[in-house]
């Protein structure tokens, strides 16, 4: 049992270790861009829903679905920024004075 709560639990590192990579990569192209693709994305999401489902595809629609779109893509920003800030300050601490390794990853 202990075995595979280590692998569990190793796997539960190396897929936030390989998130909070992917984050370092979309955190440079901008909060805004972030947004704004955010905002389109689930814009279109709820547009196409709200057509399926029979209700109608009008102006309020579409601009209620994104402004809604672009208030998720904030609060998304945030959530994964502030944890990917908590996690270069552990790594900071955890790394000696030398080590130019901000994730804390091991240099093969």
């Amino acid at each position: 049992m202990k075995r595979w709560m280590s692998k569990i639990e190793t796997w539960h590192v190396l897929s936030n270790q390989r998130d909070l990579e992917r984050w370092a990569r979309i955190r440079t192209d901008g909060r805004t861009l972030y947004i704004i693709n955010g905002a389109l994305s689930f814009g279109l999401y709820i547009i196409v829903m709200n057509d399926i489902s029979g209700g109608g595809f009008g102006v309020p629609v579409v601009l209620s679905a994104h402004l809604i779109g672009a208030v998720v893509a904030w609060f998304a920003w945030r959530n994964i920024e502030n944890k990917y800030q908590r996690a270069l300050l552990k790594a900071q601490r955890k790394a000696p004075a030398t080590s130019t390794n901000i994730l804390g990853l091991r240099d093969f």
